[in-house]
């Protein structure tokens, strides 16, 4: 996968890093580190974590992931006071904060729709079980809210067959189930009002009808 943050392109597969379209000398565990953060944003990832998955079980002192992270940053001509792109979270780990975007096409949604539905002014869709990112940008989320206060990955909703959970993913304006920020995934209820940031979605549960009919 490719991604895009400001001046760069990654390719996650092959760990090539290019600056202005020139490539731009990276480490093998600066560039791994780079990988597992891109893959998991905006979450932050525990040391323990990025250790295991970068040497893969080898066995590393934490100042082996501190060395890799000066690399990376150095790399990226990023500063750990005022970060661009690697955010430090002390005693805890690190997160990729930069607006990272892929040039590919998004995929289309496919999968096996559940009984839910968001709806909102100028929208309604149907919930797919498992996996529904809802956010601004429509390479980055499956659910596309074109709102200026929704972030471009605003929220999370898992659907398991009678039951779905929301969850903040980082959002800039945050998000909200009943009037309350939620800080954890909560579950949802049908006829619960989440709030974006901005715009109030409606989650309710649908006939088979309504789903057929909304479907896309």
């Amino acid at each position: 996968m490719r991604v895009e943050f400001g001046e760069f392109t990654f390719d996650t597969l092959s760990g090539r890093l290019l600056r202005h379209g020139n490539p731009t000398q990276l480490a093998g565990p600066a560039s791994e580190v780079l990988r597992v953060l891109v893959e998991h944003r905006p979450r932050v990832v525990a040391k323990a974590d990025l250790m295991r998955e970068v040497w893969r079980g080898a066995a590393v002192e934490e100042g082996n992931l501190t060395v890799a992270i000066a690399d990376l940053r150095e790399a990226l001509g990023d500063d750990a006071h005022e970060p661009r792109f690697i955010r430090t979270y002390h005693r805890k780990g690190y997160a990729f904060i930069g607006d990272a975007v892929s040039p590919e096409p998004a995929a289309a949604r496919t999968g096996v729709a559940s009984v839910f539905i968001l709806e909102w002014s100028g929208g309604r869709v149907v919930l797919f079980e498992g996996e529904n990112i809802v956010g601004r940008n429509p390479v980055r989320s499956s659910i596309c809210i074109d709102e200026p206060r929704v972030s471009g990955r605003h929220a999370r909703i898992v659907v398991s067959g009678e039951h779905a959970t929301i969850e903040d993913l980082d959002s800039t304006n945050h998000t909200f189930v009943r009037g309350v920020r939620i800080t954890s995934p909560q579950r949802l209820a049908s006829g619960d009002v989440i709030r974006l940031g901005g715009p109030d979605v409606m989650f309710r549960r649908a006939d088979a009808a309504t789903v057929r009919a909304v479907r896309r």
